[in-house]
């Protein structure tokens, strides 16, 4: 599911702290390695996982008599599973930020995925439906034909019956079946 994105006065009422201080932990969490979303304007903007790290980094820093460089350093390194963020190297933070991309768009896959299974769902069933409709009219057809064979066995056994017996002009019966039938 997608991340929706909020900017810093939002995050900062989201998390309880002042949007001075949102920027001050940015600040310091780019400077190891991790890389936060920014809009067309260059501006942050912060994912749901982003607000939870800071809710950790406030909470680890108020329970724990711990700096806020340290603090930093336990969320971040809880998040990639390294040890000591501080001692990676400029190429370990480029896998920390491909490693975030990848998770993003394995994210917006899932999403597309879920799009795509519901929309081979609605498929399914207009094929179904259309199916359904085509038997209908199937049948439909067939009784139209048996009952035009019917009516042709009809007409043919009434020609067959007046050319057996003689006619009278005059019989009214017998010439509503001649206008009837073009006899």
């Amino acid at each position: 599911m997608s991340d929706m994105f909020m900017r810093v006065n939002e995050a900062a009422a989201a998390v309880g702290i002042a949007a001075t201080t949102v920027k001050k932990y940015t600040g310091l969490i780019e400077k190891l390695g991790y890389e936060f979303e920014r809009n067309n304007q260059g501006a942050l903007i912060f994912s749901n996982s982003d607000i939870e790290m800071l809710r950790s980094i406030v909470q680890l820093k108020k329970k724990k008599n711990v700096t806020l460089e340290e603090a930093i350093k336990q969320v971040l390194s809880d998040m990639v599973e390294i040890e000591d963020v501080s001692n990676t190297s400029s190429a370990d933070i480029v896998d920390m930020s491909a490693v975030k991309n990848m998770a993003r768009d394995m994210s917006n896959m899932a999403v597309m995925m879920d799009t795509l299974i519901k929309q081979n769902e609605e498929l399914s069933k207009t094929v179904n439906r259309i199916q359904e409709g085509n038997k209908r009219e199937e049948e439909r057809q067939l009784l139209l034909t048996q009952s035009l064979k019917a009516t042709l066995e009809v007409k043919k056994m009434l020609i067959a019956q007046q050319e057996a017996a003689p006619t009278k002009e005059g019989d009214p019966f017998k010439n509503f079946l001649r206008r009837l039938f073009n006899l």
